[in-house]
């Protein structure tokens, strides 16, 4: 098992937004995601192009899950995962809060069993700012 799609799956999970309609739902288009990695390291803000999607498709991506708990109370969603894909577990409990229709800040930690990379724990924070839509000819990367 690889360390980035299971980051990469974490990440998917930033950009959730909080819609007076349905609050686990991701508004489609370009976000900026600036994170905060394993050991404090900053990363540079990098862009995506999203579709629209909620948390439960997003979390698809984690693999078959034993326990998916996912709680909204005003502008905050948490989510607490026990998930396997293949022979990895990971345990994730993520809290998402929307600073606004296009803001988010979020904190995700993650339990690998067994590790990935040397690492059994990983902690990321990140900020997400929806950008608009979604350059011309650009796909959505889910």
């Amino acid at each position: 098992m690889h360390l980035f799609p299971m980051l990469a799956a974490g990440s998917l999970l930033l950009t959730v937004a909080a819609l007076a309609d349905e609050p686990s739902v991701r508004q489609a288009g370009e976000w900026q995601v600036t994170t905060i990695g394993p050991g404090g390291k900053a990363n540079p803000p990098k862009s995506y192009c999203y579709g629209q999607a909620s948390i439960t498709d997003l979390m698809k991506s984690m693999g078959v899950c034993s326990k998916r708990d996912i709680s909204t109370i005003g502008n905050r969603t948490t989510v607490d995962a026990i998930c396997t894909r293949g022979t990895q577990q990971v345990t994730a409990h993520m809290t998402i809060t929307a600073a606004s229709d296009t803001s988010r800040h979020a904190q995700l930690q993650f339990i690998y069993s067994p590790p990935i990379a040397g690492m059994s724990n990983i902690d990321i924070i990140s900020d997400s700012k929806w950008l608009g839509p979604c350059p011309n000819g650009e796909k959505p990367v889910n």
